[in-house]
């Protein structure tokens, strides 16, 4: 219980709507006006704050269509001794793309080939970005972007991106990221083309339907460089998958080869 707690006065309505190891997502109405938001509440020890901050830091940074709209921030003090919860309150968006998938795939709905392709682009536009920034998300998956309507997503969840100063075309780091999309070569060092690499595996996922079991198989094959048997019959997406999972990361494209591929 807290003396007094902003998240519960101010905001009503709450309704959990995601939950990870960090803690959780709500989505609240703000009384004063009823506007609708997102709250995500982290609660950690006092002392692990400083990363909490870091992801605030670059949320606040980045203003993009492309990407979930940073509000502001606060920290309540719950009763266990050196802990805290903090708050931060961002854009509303009504589901995650991997909500979407699961929901299409089940119902077997076929792929909108434009929507797709409007998506991707977004998806693409926000990563150049963030890039453009110095900023590597290195955790792009389905979970962490999100639809706010059906022609718009938006990136989320900086937790673990990072500022970066590369050396040599390279930074070395340990190994950090889902380990279902992250770039091989993320385990040992990275660059910006360990999410080009994430984005590539992004955009198969939204051409075909695939079950977990099916998505783990391809995407292992795809890291084994094995022979890829499905979109043969959509030559230009299978071209630009490939392209864009090289195990070579100098041979992933650019922003400006993906924008000028055929398969838009």
């Amino acid at each position: 219980v807290f003396d007094y707690s902003r998240f519960l006065s101010e905001f009503a309505g709450h309704l959990e709507v995601g939950k990870g190891s960090y803690g959780c997502v709500f989505r609240v109405e703000r009384v004063q006006d009823r506007h609708v938001f997102a709250v995500k509440q982290i609660s950690l020890k006092a002392r692990y704050i400083y990363k909490t901050l870091d992801e605030i830091r670059i949320m606040a940074k980045l203003r993009h269509p492309g990407i979930v709209l940073f509000h502001e921030w606060w920290k309540e003090n719950p009763c266990e001794e050196n802990c805290v919860n903090v708050f931060i309150l961002m854009e509303f968006c009504t589901q995650s793309l991997d909500n979407w998938l699961r929901r299409h795939n089940l119902a077997q709905t076929p792929r909108d080939d434009n929507q797709i392709k409007s998506w991707f682009k977004q998806i693409v536009s926000a990563l150049e970005y963030i890039h453009s920034e110095n900023i590597f998300h290195r955790d792009l998956k389905p979970s962490n972007i999100l639809v706010a309507s059906h022609e718009i997503v938006k990136i989320c969840d900086f937790g673990i991106a990072t500022d970066c100063v590369l050396e040599n075309g390279r930074t070395t780091r340990t190994q950090i990221g889902s380990s279902l999309y992250m770039a091989p070569e993320q385990m040992f060092y990275y660059n910006e083309k360990v999410d080009v690499f994430s984005v590539g595996l992004i955009l198969l996922e939204l051409c075909i339907a695939m079950t977990d079991r099916e998505k783990t198989q391809v995407f292992t094959e795809i890291r084994c460089a094995k022979q890829m048997k499905i979109l043969q019959d959509k030559p230009a997406t299978l071209d630009l998958v490939k392209q864009l999972t090289s195990l070579d990361w100098e041979a992933r494209p650019s922003f400006n080869a993906i924008y000028k591929h055929s398969f838009f």
